[in-house]
């Protein structure tokens, strides 16, 4: 492979001296990734080296790794996870079950387009309270795109912040790094008073990806990452249990069920 056909902010490759489409060295921002990186260093050394072009502090490492923790597995109540549940038990392949949990997690509750309002929003957010409220009236997206039809960061009608959130918020808190979740956790309950709903996690996603210095763009392609693997464990899991092993749903009996009895044969439905 040769270097001029790579063109990367980021990334470059030193080919085979005997086969060009072999790569002998992979270099991130000049950093010997297989030879120094992955004894030297960890995932999250990768990571933000990727996203921010540069090593990262030891504060913003952990940042990182607690938001990951956080974004995990949002669990079986969360529409995303209930997608790539749906299409488990379906039989649908892995793929499927995972691009089905990316679209929810691209819409506008708990999804992108909702990071996307909040970064918006919270950018210019200083130490004044009344430049983090946002503001209720909707914004028109794309013309393909509802508009956002709840306080974005918050409930959509539950009045009270689950205990999940507040113990994720008091320990991100913690990392010096962490200016806005600070102010956050400082000020939520005033925000949840002002707007009566309970805050939910994607306004403390928010914050951290602007207290790392991410772009919006950034930020929304690590959310989608961070939280396929509990899409990916409950679609897993639910294709074990079976249908009617679906959670939240009243169980079903069927009389007389005789069972799957294979696809029909197309060849003979042709006319």
């Amino acid at each position: 492979m040769s270097e001029t056909y790579l063109q990367s902010f980021s990334w470059s490759e030193v080919a085979e001296p005997h086969d060009e489409y072999q790569t002998q060295q992979h270099l991130c921002h000049g950093y010997d990734v297989y030879g120094d990186m992955l004894t030297n260093a960890d995932i999250y050394d990768l990571k933000l080296l990727l996203l921010l072009g540069k090593p990262p502090k030891p504060e913003q490492k952990k940042l990182l790794s607690l938001l990951e923790f956080c974004l995990a597995n949002f669990g079986p109540r969360e529409a995303s996870i209930r997608a790539a549940m749906n299409a488990g038990v379906g039989g649908s392949a892995p793929a499927s079950a995972l691009m089905a949990s990316l679209a929810i997690s691209s819409g506008n509750i708990l999804g992108t387009n909702e990071l996307q309002y909040l970064m918006n929003n919270w950018l210019e957010a200083d130490e004044k309270y009344d430049s983090w409220l946002i503001k209720r009236t909707n914004q028109t997206q794309a013309e393909i795109l509802p508009d956002i039809e709840h306080i974005p960061g918050f409930e959509v009608t539950s009045q009270h912040t689950g205990l999940p959130v507040q113990q994720a918020l008091k320990v991100l808190a913690t990392v010096s790094c962490a200016k806005k979740i600070r102010y956050l956790n400082s000020h939520f309950h005033l925000l949840t008073q002002d707007y009566q709903r309970g805050l939910t996690m994607i306004a403390i996603a928010a914050c951290v990806y602007l207290d790392l210095g991410l772009s919006i763009t950034q930020a929304q392609y690590h959310f989608l990452q961070a939280k396929l693997i509990g899409a990916a464990h409950h679609a897993n899991e639910q294709a074990i249990l079976g249908w009617k092993n679906f959670p939240f749903a009243k169980t079903v009996q069927l009389i007389g069920d005789p069972g799957f009895k294979g696809l029909p044969d197309m060849e003979v439905l042709k006319p």
